[in-house]
């Protein structure tokens, strides 16, 4: 614990995080401040995984992934935000390879509308990801990823993960 004034200042005090839970608000987790500089707070990430779960999709099928289940509707199985923050680092993975010259598409949705997050597995590989592009959301809005299997496209299982930063 940090004691005099001189520590003391190494504390922001006025950027307390709030995080409300089913027993009240807990207020706190201050940032020290290193080697003197101005106080710099660290993001808050969740990281938001979308699984077919045992079921899969096959050739020419467009389908929506939740947690765990698969649908043809985007919002029936999509991850509601739980504050606004930023979505991005899509990672996909399939429990095999397209085949050939086939592609897994997979685009993250919000509010039933496709995003910039987009990758796409080629017919050699069974992993994709978008790095680049980031997507505001705000709280409530409605996540889940949608995945396309190309004309012969193999039958798999496939799982995404988004990471969250919350606003």
């Amino acid at each position: 614990m940090m004691q005099g004034a001189a520590e003391a200042a190494r504390w922001d005090t006025s950027k307390d995080l709030d995080f409300t839970n089913g027993a009240g608000t807990a207020k706190g987790l201050r940032a020290p401040v290193a080697n003197g500089e101005a106080a710099r707070y660290q993001d808050i990430f969740a990281v938001l995984q979308f699984s077919t779960g045992t079921r899969t999709i096959a050739a020419t099928e467009t389908r929506y992934i939740g947690g765990g289940e698969i649908s043809t509707a985007s919002t029936v199985v999509a991850f509601r935000a739980p504050r606004a923050g930023r979505i991005r680092n899509l990672y996909n993975k399939s429990t095999g390879t397209p085949g050939g010259s086939d592609t897994f598409t997979y685009t993250v949705y919000k509010n039933g509308v496709a995003t910039a997050l987009t990758a796409q597995t080629p017919g050699g590989a069974s992993v994709s990801s978008d790095t680049s592009n980031v997507v505001s959301v705000a709280a409530g809005d409605q996540i889940d990823v949608q995945c396309v299997v190309s004309a012969t496209g193999a039958t798999r299982g496939h799982q995404s993960t988004i990471e969250m930063i919350m606003a």
